[in-house]
Order: structure tokens, then C-alpha cells, then sequence
């Protein structure tokens, strides 16, 4: 059935092209490439630029003796089959949704951002806010709970002051970076967080490496 499924919506092209996960095609890297092009166009059209990075903190489902909550930590709920492509039919709508031209919304899987440019910091906020109202909308109709801890923003701007967000009434905080998928953008898109991230990683693992390597192993000192 989940084939048939997925099939059905691939081929009739029922899916909006701004999912990128659990679809044929649409890797990571379609993903993080399209974020990224929205942010250095309005950039170079001098605009500010607001990327809102959205955690989706529960799922709600149904069984026998009523609805049950679940907390999401990473990713969709795991031992469905057809989860995948019943979650992408829940988030079409509101990727299908009609957004204002200077918002663009995408996502992976439940990794939603949204992308808001403008020529002001009161329009900027304005419009934001606008967006997330938008947003919420869509989170109450499908009984989706956000985090407003761990969801936070990141501005392309020379403002001095941070624009003043929220979420029913929440603070959302500005991050100087924030990790997308598996990459760290940083509000100068200068990949030093990255590269900083990535080297911490490798410094890690090659640790663990030698923590369970032993001393008489591998090619002999001499011959090194």
C-alpha cells in the first residue's frame, strides 16, 4: 500500500517540489542548496534576511483508548510504514499554502525554515510574525506542538538590533549559527562554525579510535 502511495503522489506530482525528504530524488543537498540560494539572492538584492528554523516538539496520535502524545526528539515517528508518505501528505498543506512573495517555506521531513526578506526591520518583524501565525495556524489544525526553545533565528543583516520575535507569546532567540541538516550556517556564511564542528567531530571520533585500539596493532613502528 505505502508503494502504491508513494508512487501515486510522485507520479501525479501531488507533492509540493519545497519537501525534500522521504522523496525520490530530493536528497539533502537539494535541500541545504535551495536554502542557501534564497539567502544570497536577497542579499544581493540588499534585503534583510530572517531564516526561522521550526522544531516540531510532538506528535499526537490516535489508539483505542484515546489520543496519545509522544515527544519528538529526532525526525518522524520511527515503525510505520506509510509514516513517511503520510507525514509528506500532512505537511503539503501547508507548504501548498499561499505565502506572500517575500516569504519562501521549505522542508525536510518535519525540518521546516522559513525564509522572510525585507527592506526594513519593522516590515521584516511585521512579516515574520505574519508568517508564523500562518504557521501555527496549520500546527493546531494537525495538533503539532512547537518548541519554543529550540526554535530560533538567524539574520543576514547589518541591523544593530536584533527584530523582537515570537511565538503565542514566546521569546524565539537569535543564534549567530544553527545546524541544518548535517551543515552549520552561520550568519556571514563563512563556514567557519562548520569547519570548526566538523574538525571537533573527527577529533572525537579518532579518540575513541585509539581509546579502543590496541598498543601492538596495525602496521609495526618501524616500517611507519
Amino acid at each position: 500500500m505505502t508503494q502504491r502511495l508513494t508512487y501515486h503522489l510522485e507520479s501525479t506530482n501531488s507533492l509540493n517540489d519545497r519537501q525534500h525528504g522521504f522523496r525520490e530524488g530530493k536528497p539533502v543537498d537539494t535541500a541545504i542548496n535551495e536554502l542557501l540560494r534564497k539567502i544570497k539572492t536577497a542579499r544581493r538584492d540588499d534585503k534583510h534576511v530572517l531564516v526561522l528554523s521550526i522544531d516540531i516538539k510532538e506528535i499526537d496520535t490516535t489508539d483505542p483508548q484515546g489520543r496519545a502524545t509522544k515527544d519528538q526528539k529526532q525526525g518522524c515517528p520511527q515503525g510505520s510504514c506509510s509514516g513517511t508518505a503520510l507525514w509528506n501528505l500532512v505537511a503539503n498543506k501547508i507548504l501548498n499554502q499561499v505565502w506572500p512573495d517575500n516569504v519562501h517555506i521549505q522542508a525536510f521531513a518535519d525540518d521546516f525554515v522559513l525564509v522572510i526578506k525585507a527592506d526594513a526591520n519593522k516590515s521584516l518583524v511585521e512579516d515574520t510574525q505574519s508568517a508564523i501565525t500562518q504557521f501555527s495556524s496549520w500546527c493546531s489544525a494537525n495538533e503539532l506542538a512547537i518548541s519554543t526553545e529550540k526554535t530560533n533565528y538567524i539574520l543576514f543583516s547589518k541591523m544593530v538590533r536584533s527584530p523582537k520575535i515570537t511565538w503565542n507569546g514566546y521569546k524565539i532567540n537569535r543564534v549567530k549559527s544553527f545546524k541544518y541538516l548535517w551543515i552549520h550556517v552561520d550568519d556571514r556564511l563563512k563556514w567557519l562554525d562548520h569547519i570548526n564542528k566538523q574538525g571537533e567531530k573527527a577529533i572525537k571520533m579518532q579518540q575513541n579510535h585509539k581509546s579502543i585500539s590496541g598498543g601492538n596493532w596495525g602496521i609495526s613502528q618501524i616500517h611507519r
